[in-house]
């Protein structure tokens, strides 16, 4: 079964319609997000709930029971959103940026960078997860904006895509994790696009 894209379906179903410029996200941050990324979030999907059920029998059945559950908990609690990029889509999969809000403590990062970013054991959680091989590529402590973060760039759930993740530590505590999966063939050029997103990022709550 593919997993991390139940992504796809709901695409076909929830939609809103966002402009280029800024958006303001209820997890407490903005960023700047250009026009083709579409927003999935608690307040699309409520938007049509008689939808949503006929949905989940319809278009949903070759997603893993477990994941969709999950990430439609998230959503629909508030605690997650997707920036799908509609300007390229495939017959089983759209990049997308999933978004979750988390907690922890501020730590000195760059401090455990070495703890943090142990690439075997990423690559064998990663791999537990994803049931296969999964290669870790990148693990650093990065700045973005004047808050503490981590990147990881590793194989993508779904076989031929790869992902770029940020975990950003914002004062409250609170984390943000911005995760990209894109096909193989778009990467370069999402590569870009994602990081200009994540540059412009800044805390609002």
């Amino acid at each position: 079964m593919k997993k991390g894209i139940f992504v796809i379906a709901l695409s076909v179903i929830w939609l809103t319609t966002v402009h280029a410029g800024t958006y303001e996200s209820e997890l407490g941050f903005r960023i700047d997000l250009p026009s083709h990324w579409e927003i999935i979030n608690k307040k699309t999907l409520k938007n049509k709930p008689e939808e949503s059920s006929h949905a989940q029998d319809d278009k949903l059945k070759h997603i893993e029971e477990s994941l969709l559950d999950k990430n439609k908990k998230e959503l629909l609690a508030g605690k997650a959103e997707i920036y799908e990029n509609v300007s390229a889509q495939y017959d089983n999969f759209n990049d997308n940026i999933y978004v979750q809000r988390g907690h922890g403590e501020v730590k000195p990062l760059k401090a455990l960078e070495k703890q943090i970013c142990n690439v075997q054991l990423l690559q064998a959680a990663f791999s537990r997860s994803f049931g296969r091989a999964v290669n870790v590529y990148s693990c650093k402590v990065v700045k973005v904006s004047s808050y503490d973060a981590i990147f990881l760039d590793f194989d993508g759930a779904p076989p031929g895509t790869r992902s770029l993740r940020y975990q950003i530590w914002k004062p409250s505590n609170d984390i943000i994790i911005l995760t990209l999966t894109a096909k193989n063939k778009k990467l370069a050029i999402l590569r870009e696009e994602f990081t200009a997103i994540i540059y412009s990022f800044e805390v609002t709550k």
